[in-house]
C-alpha cells in the first residue's frame, strides 16, 4: 500500500551514537515524537547535540519502532517516519 508523503516543520533532535549510549534521531513534529527507520540516510551534518529547527519529508510507517538505546534496556517505541528529505529551516 502506498502511502502519502507529508512534509512538516519539525525539531531533528540527535542524542547521539548507539555505540556510545545514544539513541540517535527522534523528529518531534507537532508535540508527537517519531523514530526514522532510515535514519542512517540522515547527512552527518545533523548530528548536533540538540534540536535542530527543520523542514521534513516523509512517509509515515503506520508501525511502531522500537530501539534499545545503549546499555538501556528500556523500551522507547515511537511511531515510525521514512524520511524522504530534511533541510535545515531558514
Amino acid at each position: 500500500m502506498e502511502r502519502d508523503t507529508e512534509t512538516a516543520e519539525a525539531l531533528l533532535v540527535w542524542s547521539g551514537e548507539y555505540m556510545v549510549d545514544g539513541c540517535g534521531f527522534e523528529v518531534l513534529i507537532n508535540g508527537s515524537r517519531y523514530k526514522p527507520e532510515n535514519e542512517n540516510d540522515i547527512d552527518e551534518a545533523f548530528k548536533i547535540e540538540g534540536e535542530t529547527p527543520v523542514i521534513i519529508e516523509f512517509v509515515r510507517l503506520g508501525k511502531q519502532i522500537d530501539i534499545p538505546c545503549g546499555l538501556s534496556p528500556q523500551s522507547r517505541p515511537m511511531d515510525g517516519i521514512r524520511v524522504l528529505n530534511v533541510r535545515k529551516r531558514p
